[in-house]
């Protein structure tokens, strides 16, 4: 009886523990941790294969290329200090064609390299393509702002004086008379004539009339008896500007535009102003 149940007891000591089953958050805990290891093999065969291609620098061809003709363009200019060089212009674009051209050669000739843009060399690349930018726009600068446009609108002032004056010295009412003129194209010719004004430049003239008037219609007559002199001339100006000696008192503007040409005496005496119409 007691060998039974020392057998009995054996084999239930023998008998394997069914396994254990794993919970949900074990398995999904498993499973990250399988794709993490997935991801990361692939990130490091990549990288083996990245690091067994040879690399190919782009960029710095273009930028010795750049470097040297800028070189050329300094020396020439230090040569001949009064000009810059017209082609210049073209350089900025020159230096964009050639790196493009740069990388589309290592792409097709070194399809299995790996290739490693040139930082230092595009940044130089670019602030060489923003100077020769600046550059080129120094000649259209300097022919709009520059001291010689002034000095052609000084002379052409004068001139359009000069003349004003031959028509009107005759006017006892005029105390004095005043032309600006402001060349607004982007180029002029130095040694322009009066009759080579553009329409789309500005000549104003500014007469201030002496004397009292004791309406509107008297300051207005004795303005279009002046701006119908100064038509007998070839100024082409724009506006005519009148005023009182007397600041304050009587002001009127007046057109080139035909129409404006046109109003009668009381037409324009309703467009002069006065202090209370200010």
């Amino acid at each position: 009886m007691n060998k039974d149940l020392q057998s009995t007891e054996n084999t239930a000591a023998t008998i394997p523990e069914a396994p254990r089953q794993k919970t949900a958050k074990e398995l999904k805990h498993e499973e990250k941790e399988r794709i993490r290891r997935y991801r990361t093999e692939k990130r490091m065969e990549k990288a083996e294969e990245k690091n067994s291609r040879p690399v190919r620098r782009v960029g710095t061809f273009t930028m010795g290329l750049a470097l040297i003709l800028m070189g050329g363009f300094i020396l020439y200019w230090l040569v001949n200090p009064n000009t810059i060089p017209a082609f210049l212009v073209y350089f900025g674009p020159f230096i964009l064609i050639v790196l493009g051209c740069e990388i589309l050669y290592n792409y097709f000739r070194y399809q299995g390299a790996h290739f490693k843009y040139d930082i230092l060399s595009g940044m130089i690349c670019f602030f060489l393509v923003c100077g020769c930018a600046g550059v080129s726009v120094l000649p259209i600068a300097y022919e709009y702002f520059g001291p010689e446009r002034q000095m052609t609108e000084s002379r052409l002032e004068q001139e359009i004086y000069n003349i004003c004056y031959e028509k009107l010295e005759n006017h006892d009412d005029i105390a004095s008379l005043y032309v600006n003129v402001y060349l607004e194209g982007a180029t002029y010719e130095k040694n322009m004539a009066i009759s080579d004004i553009a329409a789309f430049d500005y000549v104003d003239i500014r007469v201030r009339m002496k004397g009292r008037y004791d309406s509107k219609e008297q300051f207005a007559a004795a303005c279009k008896a002046v701006v119908e002199t100064i038509n007998t001339t070839a100024v082409p100006y724009r506006y005519v500007h009148f005023e009182t000696a007397d600041d304050g008192v009587y002001s009127l503007g007046f057109s080139s535009e035909k129409f404006s040409q046109r109003l009668s005496i009381q037409e324009l005496a309703q467009q002069v102003e006065t202090d209370s119409d200010i």
